[in-house]
C-alpha cells in the first residue's frame, strides 16, 4: 500500500486502496507515544454482526503500515470520516494513514466485507488543545470514494448531534476496539457498552472540576463501564422514541476512565455540527 496523509492546510495525496485486508496488531509504537495501553470498551459486550450491522458498516479503524489499528472513526459520507483530533495530531507528516471501514473482527478476513482507503487529509479542530483534551474532534478526507452507496448502506445513516438526545438520562451506546481494562487485554472484535447522558451539574460534581461546553458527559450504569485507551475516535450513539439514531458524541482522551470512575467526558457533536458539515462531501 502507498499513500501520504497530510494534516490540515498542507498539500498531500493518497491513493485509494480497495482490498480485503487482514489487519496485524502492530500497536506498540503509537501506544508508547500516547503513554497508555491500548486495545475494547470496558464493561461492555461483544457487538452483534446482525443487530449492529449498521454500526459495523459505518465504523472503522485508523491504521498505518507499521502501526496497525490505533483509533476508531465513523463514516459520515463516501469521502468523510469523523474521529478524534488526538488520533491525528502529532503524527509525522510523512506518516501513511489508512481507514479500514466495515471490519468487525480485526484478526480475520472471514466475517465481514471491509474496505481500506488512504487518508488524504486530516483536519483536526483548529482549537484542539492536547494538554486539556478540549475540542478533541477531527475530520478525515479519504482518497475514496468509499463504496457505501453501492452497498445500499446509506439507509442506515444517522443524524449528527441531535440536541434532544442530550437530556440527562438518555441511554447511549459507545463502540470501540479499545482496552477492556486499564492495561488489559486487546480483543480484536468490536465491542459496545451502554451508559446514559449525565447532567452538566452532576458531571462537574463527579469530576470535582469545571466541565466545558464542548463536553457531553456520560454516567455509567455502574462504575465498571466506559471507554478506554484505543477507543478514541469511536462513536457515541443515541436513538429517539421512533428508533432514529444520532451520533451525539465522539470518544476522546479527555474523559476516559477505563471503568474506574462513574462519569466520562466525550466530545459533544452538536457543538461542531456546522464545522463538520462544511467539511463533508467530495473534494472540490
Amino acid at each position: 500500500m502507498g499513500g501520504r496523509c497530510t494534516v490540515e492546510a498542507t498539500d498531500g495525496g493518497g491513493r485509494t486502496v480497495r482490498k480485503r485486508a487482514a489487519v496485524v496488531f502492530g500497536l506498540l509504537t503509537l501506544i508508547a507515544a500516547q503513554a497508555a495501553p491500548s486495545g475494547a470498551v470496558v464493561g461492555g459486550v461483544t457487538a452483534n454482526t446482525a443487530a449492529d450491522r449498521y454500526v459495523v458498516d459505518r465504523m472503522g479503524t485508523l491504521l498505518g503500515p507499521e502501526l496497525g489499528p490505533f483509533c476508531g472513526g465513523t463514516v459520515l459520507d463516501a469521502w468523510t470520516v469523523l474521529t478524534a483530533a488526538s488520533c491525528v495530531v502529532g503524527l509525522p507528516e510523512s506518516a501513511d494513514l489508512y481507514f479500514n471501514r466495515g471490519d468487525y473482527d480485526l484478526s480475520t478476513e472471514a466475517e465481514t466485507e471491509n474496505e481500506v482507503v488512504g487518508v488524504e487529509r486530516a483536519i483536526p479542530h483548529p482549537r484542539y488543545a492536547a494538554h486539556s483534551g478540549v475540542n478533541d474532534i477531527a475530520v478525515l478526507k479519504v482518497a475514496g470514494p468509499m463504496g457505501l452507496a453501492d452497498e445500499g448502506a446509506w439507509e442506515h445513516m444517522w443524524s449528527l448531534g441531535d440536541t434532544s438526545l442530550e437530556r440527562a438520562g438518555t441511554p447511549v451506546v459507545m463502540y470501540g476496539w479499545g482496552a477492556v481494562s486499564s492495561g488489559g487485554a486487546l480483543p480484536s472484535v468490536l465491542r459496545k457498552a451502554e451508559t446514559r447522558v449525565a447532567s452538566h451539574d452532576a458531571c462537574e460534581a463527579g469530576h470535582g472540576s469545571p466541565v466545558t461546553d464542548d463536553i457531553l458527559c456520560l454516567a455509567a450504569l455502574d462504575a465498571q463501564r466506559g471507554s478506554c485507551q484505543g477507543d478514541e475516535g469511536g462513536p457515541v450513539l443515541a436513538a429517539d422514541a421512533d428508533g432514529r439514531r444520532s451520533l451525539i458524541g465522539v470518544l476522546g482522551t479527555q474523559g476516559m476512565r477505563c471503568g474506574l470512575h462513574p462519569y466520562e467526558s466525550t466530545t459533544r457533536v452538536s457543538g461542531y455540527r456546522a464545522w463538520i458539515v462544511n467539511r463533508m462531501g467530495a473534494p472540490t
